[in-house]
């Protein structure tokens, strides 16, 4: 009986916005002792349980879910076909609905994930956004100090799956997955050799804000949904993450226990916008995306540092790189200049050394293609630059 009062009241409380109260945040179970003290035991759904629950894939977050109400503008990026595959029929593991919570994962398809020079062999979801290392996040307020711990969060906010929407995940060795990560890295390094080795893929699907209202026509409330993707890959040597947006359509969430949190109605406002980006937590690698901890937020769908509105894809192994940073891994590579397609980088010792593609007539240059590795006619290789000087 206590047991069952414990759980009840526990999850009460989760509820109502008294956080603080949450033993340790991780998915799981919860029972007592004879002393009434609370104990979890951590469980990610079984597998004979997923198989029972509704098969999920893209589909089911498609643009065909209509609402009567009109919602205000939020951003969109890729379309849904354009992430990468996932639902359960694609082999993902579905994370059980628990509000301000993580989940222990670890990674057995090989070679560890690298980040700032730094090897991990598991992780942790956070219902409220992202992956960290280490130590597991349950906090529901996003902070935009330095990360506590290692931390790499497309949009760290105020979720709750149990209102509706899915958390999904799967570590892939396959080479239709990886074809489909390596694509993406390609647009961010093109012509460099990755070596894909496997890929981690967590997707957070048609996920509502926590508190959301009921829907009405002049308040859409739950029908609010954000759906995106953190993928981490591990190629040969290298270590890449990947931020996929499809749709932004909140963020902030009300937070009771305070009274500074978002609208319940609108999804937004508040004094704790969301957090988008990675820190390694070692003082030296850290990168946040133009629109974190800011109300244009809102707009981070349609942001991209690939030339792709929706992607962003980023090196990590031994700090922060960019597709606009010209780095040499290996002595000779022929890199492609990020701002400039009728020129390139040769690597020598390290360094690299810009060359200017010739003149093929006057005041015209060919172009340099990366995966040929050579100059050529502009009709042979459609370029263009990945990065703007300001």
């Amino acid at each position: 009986m206590w047991s069952d009062f414990a759980t009840n009241v526990f999850h009460v409380l989760l509820r109502v916005g008294l956080h603080q109260y949450q033993p340790n945040g991780q998915l799981g179970q919860y029972s007592s002792n004879p002393t009434g003290q609370i104990h979890y035991t951590p469980v990610i759904v079984p597998r004979d349980v997923v198989a029972k629950l509704p098969s999920l894939s893209p589909e089911d977050y498609g643009e065909e879910r209509r609402h009567t109400h009109v919602l205000h503008e939020g951003s969109s990026g890729l379309p849904l076909g354009s992430l990468i595959p996932f639902g359960l029929g694609k082999g993902d593991a579905i994370l059980a609905k628990v509000d301000d919570a993580f989940a222990p994962i670890a990674l057995t398809k090989g070679d560890p994930f690298t980040f700032s020079n730094v090897t991990y062999s598991s992780l942790f979801l956070n219902t409220n956004g992202g992956i960290s290392f280490k130590k597991g996040i349950a906090t529901y307020i996003p902070s935009c100090s330095p990360a506590p711990v290692p931390m790499i969060t497309p949009f760290w906010a105020d979720p709750d799956t149990s209102l509706g929407g899915n958390i999904t995940y799967r570590e892939a060795a396959d080479s239709a997955t990886l074809g489909k990560v390596d694509a993406f890295l390609q647009k961010g390094f093109p012509g460099q050799t990755t070596g894909l080795k496997w890929a981690f893929i967590m997707t957070m699907a048609d996920l509502p804000f926590c508190h959301a209202g009921a829907p009405t026509d002049s308040c859409p409330g739950l029908a609010l949904r954000n759906t995106f993707q953190t993928v981490l890959a591990r190629g040969k040597t290298e270590s890449y993450v990947i931020f996929l947006y499809k749709k932004i359509q909140w963020t902030a969430a009300p937070t009771y226990a305070y009274g500074d949190g978002g609208d319940a109605c609108t999804g937004l406002g508040g004094k704790h916008p969301p957090v988008a980006g990675f820190d390694a937590a070692d003082g030296k690698t850290r990168f946040q995306l133009p629109t974190s901890c800011s109300n244009d937020a809102l707009k981070i769908a349609s942001t991209t540092n690939i030339n792709l509105p929706g992607a962003w894809v980023f090196r990590v192994t031994s700090g922060a790189v960019t597709p606009c940073d010209v780095q040499c891994l290996h002595n000779g590579d022929l890199l492609a200049d990020p701002y400039d397609c009728m020129s390139y980088y040769q690597c020598s010792n390290g360094t690299p050394i810009k060359h200017v593609c010739p003149f093929y007539k006057p005041g015209e240059r060919l172009v340099f293609n990366p995966f040929k590795q050579v100059c050529v006619w502009k009709g042979e290789y459609a370029c263009e630059p990945i990065c703007t000087k300001n």
